[in-house]
């Protein structure tokens, strides 16, 4: 195997397998050509396709993956890979800039593609991710970058694309679900009027192009689409309050966290507004809501028509990426709809979807391959991945200290 960086796209990949699209169909016994990184066929397996091709071509590749279930790759959104690698360990931390207002932070330049962290994550099938800032109340610009790459630059898929800001919440819930306390109002009052402020700045400047300075600038994509903003907010009336003021100024918002969007789907569907569920595998964040309300809140979210996204914050959790998605499919969620909560739905909020996020004519060959269901961790085994139909290295620190231990004590057997 070839890292992405190390190849070059055979002209031509013939792929047979289980094929799980993401988009409108599935092909049990599935045929994928695949031309210079691009899908150019998908469906039953064909034989007179294939006869149409000449295999004998240098430059053609057969593989055949029958008995295996291939997927689109996996992209983990809002997530700290590679801008952290040791939590304890203050230099290794690059996710959490000094200040308030930090509308002009990249999160692109910190991302170290020689993490060891990143390795592992890819190695289950997190192929993309996006990296974002936290901290402040606006954190930072965020990006969509590859998990295989030689540096930050040719890691970028899509360049600055979000916005990540931290909604002040009218109230502080104090303790957690399973120690609870009395909540209280808080005083974030002033920081409202403070964002207030700066947006209202930041449309009067680019109303008339004026000369300003570079974190007012930095908002200035929001207006036109060009960057998303994503606000991270997990009270529903946090939610109603952040969606409103910002449909004033003619933004429609993505919403992280969302451990009460549950009770406001109406309201979220009737302003087209995307979620982000941060971590199905946890408790509830409020004592008045039931234990396995994380487990069920995607199923509820696609039930009612709201678009949405399942990732994990925690650098070392996006390797759960698709557990997390195989937990929401035994409290209710179809397995299509779960498939497309990890690739498609992700693609469409990075704007990306033209090209990754399911397997279509036209898109990349970007997928992976395991020998049985990916959502089930007794079968989910990823042999295989390409990018743009470039094989990637699946190897990792933890499977060569399994290697090397593996040896030490029990032979090369």
């Amino acid at each position: 195997m070839l890292c992405a960086f190390q190849a070059e796209a055979k002209d031509i990949l013939i792929i047979r397998g289980h094929l799980h699209t993401a988009a409108e169909d599935n092909f049990e016994d599935g045929l994928m050509v695949c031309m210079d990184g691009l899908i150019s066929y998908i469906g039953n397996f064909n034989e007179d396709e294939i006869r149409n091709l000449d295999t004998s071509k240098p430059d053609v590749n057969f593989l055949d993956y029958r008995g295996q279930h291939i997927y689109p790759g996996l992209i983990a959104l809002n997530s700290r890979l590679g801008i952290t690698e040791i939590d304890l360990v203050r230099a290794t931390r690059d996710f959490n800039e000094v200040g308030q207002n930090n509308a002009d932070v990249r999160s692109l330049i910190a991302y170290n593609t020689d993490s060891k962290v990143v390795e592992t994550v890819r190695s289950n099938g997190v192929l993309m991710t996006e990296i974002a800032p936290t901290g402040g109340l606006i954190s930072g610009q965020s990006s969509l970058v590859k998990t295989t790459a030689w540096n930050w630059e040719d890691a970028a898929i899509k360049t600055d694309k979000a916005l990540h800001l931290n909604w002040p919440s009218k109230i502080n819930h104090r303790g957690w679900w399973a120690e609870p306390e009395a909540p209280e109002a808080s005083k974030n009052a002033g920081k409202i009027e403070e964002l207030k402020a700066l947006f209202t700045k930041a449309k009067l400047s680019y109303g008339t192009k004026s000369e300003t300075d570079q974190k007012t600038k930095a908002l200035w994509p929001l207006f036109t689409g060009q960057r998303t903003l994503m606000v991270h907010a997990n009270a529903a009336s946090d939610i109603v309050d952040a969606v409103l003021f910002f449909k004033s100024f003619e933004i429609t918002p993505v919403i992280v966290g969302c451990g009460e969007a549950w009770t406001i789907t109406s309201f979220l569907k009737e302003h087209n507004v995307a979620v982000v569920i941060v971590r199905t595998h946890s408790l509830p964040t409020y004592n008045h809501t039931d234990i396995d309300m994380p487990y069920r809140l995607p199923a509820i979210l696609s039930d009612s028509g709201v678009a949405f996204a399942i990732t994990d914050q925690e650098h070392w959790q996006q390797r759960n990426l698709a557990f997390q998605a195989g937990t929401a499919i035994a409290y209710g969620l179809s397995a299509s709809e779960a498939l497309k909560s990890i690739t498609l739905y992700p693609a469409k909020i990075m704007g990306v979807a033209d090209l990754y996020g399911s397997l279509e004519v036209g898109k990349t060959c970007t997928i992976i391959v395991s020998e049985g269901d990916l959502f089930d961790m007794r079968t989910s085994i990823i042999n295989s991945a390409y990018f743009k139909g470039i094989e990637l290295d699946l190897n990792d620190k933890q499977k060569d200290l399994y290697k090397l231990y593996s040896e030490r004590y029990f032979g090369n057997d």
